[in-house]
């Protein structure tokens, strides 16, 4: 079966033909999320701090996270990226 990878970057289309076509379902999406929590957690470079805040929301029970990551080794000011998630996570968090 031919992998559709057109909505992708030119650039990444050769890399993502070689990852699993992979259908989320109700019998295989907790085997999924458990399969992912087995990954080692990623290694942040030294020079970098991270940050997580936790912003209450009086109307819910909810709170918003907030990860900012910021280098140990550069003065203020320094450039930033706002970076959203758009919808619903299926795996990871």
């Amino acid at each position: 079966m031919t992998k559709n990878v057109s909505h992708l970057h030119p650039e990444l289309h050769q890399v993502a033909k070689k990852f699993p076509t992979i259908t989320y379902n109700k019998k295989n999406l907790p085997l999924l999320r458990w399969a992912m929590r087995l990954r080692p957690p990623l290694k942040m470079p030294r020079d970098v701090l991270v940050e997580n805040i936790s912003i209450p929301r009086p109307a819910t029970q909810t709170t918003i996270r907030l990860r900012i990551y910021k280098s140990k080794t550069r003065a203020a000011p320094t450039p930033v990226l706002l970076w959203m998630h758009g919808g619903g996570y299926v795996l990871g968090n």
